[in-house]
């Protein structure tokens, strides 16, 4: 453990920002692959819905007008005999779970609905349907693969940082290990890059967090809790983590630039 610590000055800044950047990446790709298969990937989705038991009560209140339009459709849910348990829609993909709990996904709607549409019942309230409009007219996500090109650049640009080499002391002779300054025009480069990648995924994983909260409550309340609807937890940790790599990137980026331009102010004096 000491000998490790006594290496930690050694570390190159630059290369903790490549790994941040490359974490970031990794996050990202995760949160795209989400629901791409029935594996792990299923459990990345940015909404799940499911119908809920049949005996559920229809959500009644006040202010409701037209209070008999909930047993609608909860009466329309205890008379089916719906194949469906539950739904995970991800950016491009959509996981669906059959009640014998085989899971069949793909990014195509139609081809889930020509495996399920033996029967009528068996999606009462066309949730495919539904789901695929919410991922087709809410949800967008080529900022994300903007953000991902950008902070691949920047990171090509890091690896262009010189790092500690030895170096012969001119007075003394003996060897002694240094490291030169990056290039102003790379170090820019790279600031900008990463900068444009922190405002895309903001932009982006804010959008996606907004479009899914608002969509659990109108899925809620517009078939008056007769299903049940979860934002998903992994793909909103893969989102907002990554922003917050990049950020991270972007920062110390800033304030190495800083620090160069502050040191190169106090040699000139």
């Amino acid at each position: 453990m000491g000998r490790f610590v006594m290496y930690v000055p050694f570390i190159p800044f630059h290369h903790i920002l490549m790994i941040l950047n490359v974490l970031a990446i990794a996050l990202w790709s995760i949160l795209l692959a989400g629901c791409s298969s029935s594996n792990g990937l299923r459990n990345v989705y940015l909404l799940s819905l499911s119908y809920k038991p049949k005996s559920t009560t229809s959500l009644t209140d006040p202010l409701q007008v037209n209070p008999s339009i909930g047993e609608t459709f909860t009466n329309a849910l205890s008379q089916s005999n719906g194949t469906i348990q539950q739904i995970n829609i991800s950016h491009m993909s959509i996981c669906v779970e059959l009640l014998s709990g085989t899971w069949i996904c793909g990014s195509n709607a139609q081809e889930l609905v020509n495996d399920i549409k033996g029967d009528p019942q068996s999606d009462p309230f066309n949730l495919v349907w539904a789901i695929d409009k919410f991922q087709g007219e809410s949800i967008f996500y080529p900022l994300i693969f903007v953000a991902i090109i950008f902070t691949f650049v920047a990171t090509l640009l890091l690896a262009t940082f010189p790092g500690w080499h030895e170096e012969a002391d001119s007075d003394t002779g003996s060897q002694r290990e240094v490291k030169s300054f990056p290039s102003r025009p790379v170090s820019n480069a790279a600031l900008a890059l990463s900068s444009l990648a922190t405002v895309l995924s903001f932009v982006s994983v804010f959008w996606q967090h907004i479009a899914s909260a608002s969509a659990q409550t109108l899925f809620q309340t517009l078939t008056y809790s007769t299903i049940e609807v979860h934002v998903g937890p992994a793909a909103m940790i893969c989102g907002w983590f990554a922003f917050v790599m990049v950020c991270i990137t972007s920062l110390g980026l800033l304030i190495m630039i800083l620090s160069i331009r502050f040191l190169w102010m106090l040699a000139e004096r």
